[in-house]
Formats: structure tokens, sequence, C-alpha cells
């Protein structure tokens, strides 16, 4: 059975957040990666949130958010005869 697209509406989504100005200084950056599977592959969310110094003495943030497509599943752990503990040494 096929299914129909019956919607309301339809809106294109946007990364649309500022990035950090050139020539500031990072103060503070922490990253966040989400995965989340899809019929054919997955969608890797990657999030930060960058706290930064202006050359005038000003500090601000920057809200990025970054999303990919892998056909593969980008947690899964590959490793040819060899354990996950050799794989440190």
């Amino acid at each position: 059975m096929k299914e129909s697209l019956n919607a309301v509406s339809i809106e294109k989504e946007s990364n649309t957040g500022k990035g950090v100005p050139e020539g500031a200084e990072i103060l503070l950056k922490e990253t966040r990666i989400r995965v989340r599977k899809i019929e054919n592959g997955y969608i890797i969310v990657k999030s930060s949130d960058v706290k930064y110094q202006e050359s005038e003495g000003n500090t601000s943030w920057a809200y990025i958010t970054k999303e990919f497509y892998s056909k593969a599943d980008p947690l899964e752990i590959k490793l040819k005869n060899k354990s996950l503990a050799d794989d440190f040494k």
C-alpha cells in the first residue's frame, strides 16, 4: 500500500544560527551529538553552544546546529579481529 502525503501545510527548515564572529576568542564550547534512525539511514545532529569574547571585550553566545545524513550507523564500532580494549593500546 502506497502512503499519500495529505498535509495541511509544508515548511522548509533551515539552519539559521549565527556563528562566532571572525576574530572572536572562544571562551567555552559545549557540543552535543544526537543520532536518530530513519528508514534509510541515520540523521546526525551536532549542536554547539559557544561563549565567545569579541575584540571590544563584549561576551556573547552562539548556538550552532548542523544536521548530517549517514547511510551507516555512526555509533557502530567496527573492529577487525580484535577487541575494543586492544584498539586503545
